[in-house]
């Protein structure tokens, strides 16, 4: 979910508009990721023991 869309929910549930001061990317931000996180989302304990 991209931070506007949150904004945009949080601000039509609230029945406010949210004050935004946007910025140009500063040096080092990555604007874009092609990482994939699916490994992530597997737990990291398959079978645990049992007592």
């Amino acid at each position: 979910m991209k931070l506007s869309a949150y904004i945009e929910a949080l601000e039509q549930a609230l029945g406010k508009t949210a004050k935004q001061d946007l910025l140009p990317l500063q040096l080092g931000d990555v604007p874009d990721t092609y990482a994939d996180s699916s490994e992530l989302k597997k737990p990291l304990i398959t079978n645990p023991l049992r007592r």
